[in-house]
């Protein structure tokens, strides 16, 4: 996620930062089902099934990542807002990551947040961000994803 941002920063332009957030995507999502694959003992191709939903997410996911990405970089409530994609993408990992552990929530869990929170630092050192509206950002976030989760459980597909 982070390297959709530092794209945007180099490259001004929309395709760029979209183009970056699909290589993350696709990276994430080829690694999280072949890891699964391997891990169940089948064939990567028998993992298809289960990926269709989040492929055809995949393009819309994409684009709105590369251009939250590209307007991050902008002085204002949505660049602010804009920022605290990373910090909240990378909240559910690393709270899930904890109850592995606290070695494991050490270097797994607080790794994604620690980079995500460098990122909001280095945008803070170049222009005047808001840190209540990055705040922010990531509470509606985490209170949207707690809401989504827990509709999940309640009516299981």
């Amino acid at each position: 996620m982070i390297l959709c941002f530092l794209v945007a920063r180099r490259f001004p332009a929309y395709p760029a930062a979209i183009g970056a957030a699909a290589l993350y995507l696709g990276a994430w999502l080829a690694g999280y089902y072949v890891t699964d694959a391997r891990l169940m003992g089948v064939p990567v191709g028998a993992m298809s099934s289960v990926a269709h939903p989040w492929l055809l997410l995949y393009v819309p996911a994409s684009v709105g990542i590369g251009v939250l990405a590209r307007r991050s970089a902008r002085v204002g409530v949505l660049g602010d807002l804009s920022l605290s994609l990373p910090l909240l993408l990378a909240l559910p990992e690393a709270t899930f990551m904890w109850r592995g552990g606290w070695a494991v929530g050490l270097v797994a869990g607080a790794a994604p947040m620690l980079i995500a929170t460098l990122a909001v630092w280095r945008e803070w050192r170049r222009r005047p961000v808001s840190l209540r509206m990055v705040a922010l950002g990531v509470a509606c976030g985490a209170a949207g994803i707690f809401a989504i989760l827990h509709w999940a459980m309640r009516y299981p597909v």
